[in-house]
């Protein structure tokens, strides 16, 4: 299986980074992609408006939707599964939730049980992916806060049960969504509406490796379990045994939207911290409600970062089946820079793709369930299967970035 998932993404339209790092993921050949969010920036800086509302904003541009595709449907996914995920900007000023426009326009067999319009489940070979909305329960944006009542966490319980049930013939669990539950950055930082509901139901069921986006960076965390990363494994190349130890979290939100460069606090490698203090979180001052007011504190969890860096780029996974019944699996991750060296954040993209370079690596490993009878589940992993995922990040044009750059950031990115 070659393919890329996408743990929160941010890609965006600019022809000097956003396609690029489309060239390069198209150079691994994946079976697949997932996005998790922030696609085309449509929305502009403008969010789905208070309570809904199917006005169109002064500030949307539907037209992004054919820059985004002029790089993407050319360059990628035309040969490759895109399969996307929402994030903030997803929400546009339309019905359905404000995802009429993305749904018109990436049309799957979504999963409506979930009581979201815009989330799936699936499996290939040992290994199951979740593509949640994040949206649900925001706390840093919060217009769709709460617009599932509670049956998308409830329908996640129940998906995870049962991938975790014996005989499931899955491993591993990935689950991708767009807000950080763990980041240092000092743009957005981690998201504790998300964290609050859904980190309990990860260790629960053993979730191996989450993807999200929404910082324009990347950063991969020592594995979590109760809350607090396990320091003692997971350095860049070592190996990390989730069964015991705990959620790798990764944010890839590096596919070529404007780079975040600011950091808090230590990290095993990459960017060192360029502001004072620990790690920030946005939770709810009180009752979670759409727009409803959350704070933006210190967080009380530090020191769970390995290897942070704000460049372009994305991840690609391998997974090797074992070799023998009971024997053991492993799913490879390395964070890919798609050229050597790239340019200051500061500079306008990406000159060159030539010279791909892995820039931190883990790789998780757990003793398979997985019969290897007559029905073996695994029958396209005889080899080493790459697993891609694009970061999120790029250009944004239109209103937005000219926002941006005039320092009028008012709206989240």
């Amino acid at each position: 299986m070659r393919a890329a998932p996408e743990a929160g993404v941010d890609e965006s339209t600019s022809n000097s980074s956003t396609l690029p790092v489309a060239q390069v993921i198209t150079s691994y050949a994946p079976e697949f992609t997932v996005v998790a969010g922030d696609l085309s920036y449509a929305s502009g800086g403008v969010l789905l408006p208070a309570g809904g509302g199917n006005q169109p904003q002064p500030t949307y541009a539907p037209s992004d939707w054919d820059s985004y595709f002029n790089i993407f449907g050319l360059n990628a996914a035309q040969s490759i599964p895109w399969l996307i995920g929402v994030g903030n900007h997803e929400m546009e000023p339309l019905t359905q939730d404000g995802y009429a426009g993305v749904l018109t326009r990436f049309p799957r067999p979504y999963d409506t049980t979930s009581g979201s319009p815009v989330v799936s489940t699936f499996v290939h070979g040992n290994v199951a992916f979740i593509q949640l909305d994040a949206n649900d329960l925001s706390a840093e944006i919060s217009p769709n806060n709460g617009y599932t009542a509670g049956t998308q966490t409830t329908w996640l319980k129940n998906k995870l049960a049962a991938y975790r049930a014996a005989n499931s013939g899955v491993d591993f669990i990935v689950v991708a969504f767009h807000n950080c539950m763990y980041c240092s950055n000092t743009t957005h930082g981690s998201d504790g509406g998300v964290r609050n509901v859904w980190e309990s139901i990860f260790e629960t069921y053993n979730v191996d490796l989450v993807l999200k986006g929404h910082v324009h960076a990347y950063e991969r965390t020592y594995p979590i379990l109760n809350g607090q990363p396990n320091t003692a494994s997971g350095a860049s190349g070592a190996p990390v045994y989730p069964a015991t130890q705990g959620t790798t979290y990764i944010c890839a939100g590096n596919g070529g939207q404007s780079l975040y460069t600011g950091w808090y606090g230590p990290t095993g490698g990459g960017d060192p911290a360029t502001a004072a203090g620990a790690p920030h979180i946005n939770e709810f001052a009180g009752t979670p409600s759409p727009n409803g007011a959350a704070t933006d504190g210190v967080d009380s969890v530090t020191g769970y970062s390995v290897y942070r860096t704000a460049i372009w780029g994305f991840i690609v996974v391998d997974v090797t089946a074992p070799s023998t019944q009971g024997g053991t699996t492993t799913m490879y991750i390395r964070a890919i820079d798609p050229t050597q060296p790239q340019p200051p954040a500061s500079d306008t993209g990406i000159s060159s793709v030539t010279s791909p370079a892995i820039i931190d690596s883990v790789t998780l490993s757990r003793t398979s369930r997985v019969n290897l009878g007559p029905s073996s589940a695994l029958p396209e992993f005889a080899e080493p299967a790459a697993l891609l995922v694009a970061g999120a990040g790029v250009l944004a044009g239109g209103a937005y970035l000219a926002s941006r750059r005039s320092g009028g950031e008012a709206q989240p990115a």
